[in-house]
């Protein structure tokens, strides 16, 4: 295995994530706390939850006091996109072991995974260097959705900076670059399945959700659905 693809180049190679991180994590900690969330409670999503997409919807829904149940099945409808991810790289890392399998499926994210795939051809990518991509990334979010808590404190009104539009703005980009990292899949099935679903899952969850948690919902869905779709394509890769 190639030396240089250690656990500090996995770092090295995330700090494009981790700078995303920063201003999503601090969007994410100050619009919990505009929501009456406590600071432990924000933190604590992004050490046991770890996904945007879900802290966002869960931070909706706990402001509109949605049940638990609620909460609990479209974070699991959201995050099981992360499926796909995690077999694509269990794949390349068949070797490791258990323990080490485990900790590095629960810290993939869309953006570690990014990182991954813009890798994955190299045959020198070692566990290590994916380990160093995924517990940097980590580390940042943490970090930045908690300054984002503190400083919220002090923020009277965030709509007013547009950091309520953040949602659409990420979800815009994600469903873009799902598309766009799919080796631009032109295929007129992917491209009217994908946005004949988004639009339909948004107009069908939007009067029970709102329009933010529709929007999250309506775009990770078919995100998900064009990387299956990709994978079944002869050479595609989730």
């Amino acid at each position: 295995m190639d030396e240089t693809y250690t656990f500090k180049r996995g770092v090295l190679d995330a700090a494009p994530t981790m700078l995303g991180y920063l201003s999503i994590g601090l969007t994410v900690g100050i619009l919990g706390v505009s929501a009456h969330l406590p600071i432990w409670f924000i933190v604590g999503m992004s050490i046991f939850v770890y996904a945007g997409s879900a802290q966002f919807l869960m931070t909706s829904l706990a402001a509109s006091m949605a049940p638990v149940s609620a909460i609990t099945s479209l974070v699991f409808l959201v995050n099981a996109r992360h499926l796909l991810m995690s077999l694509s790289v269990a794949q390349k890392f068949s070797h490791q072991s258990l323990p080490s399998a485990i900790g590095m499926g629960s810290l993939l994210t869309d953006e570690s995974y990014g990182v991954f795939a813009s890798n994955h051809t190299n045959t020198n990518i070692t566990v290590s260097w994916q380990h160093g991509v995924n517990v940097s990334s980590y580390l940042a979010w943490i970090i930045a959705t908690f300054v984002g808590a503190f400083f919220g404190q002090f923020i009277p009104n965030p709509q007013q900076f547009g950091l309520d539009f953040a949602l659409v703005a990420m979800f815009a980009a994600l469903w873009y670059f799902q598309i766009d990292t799919a080796k631009v899949i032109t295929t007129r099935r992917l491209i009217i399945t994908t946005v004949g679903s988004t639009v339909l899952i948004y107009l069908i969850m939007a009067p029970f959700f709102g329009s933010a948690s529709a929007v999250l919902i309506a775009t990770v869905i078919p995100a998900g659905l064009s990387a299956y779709l990709n994978a079944k394509r002869p050479g595609g890769f989730v």
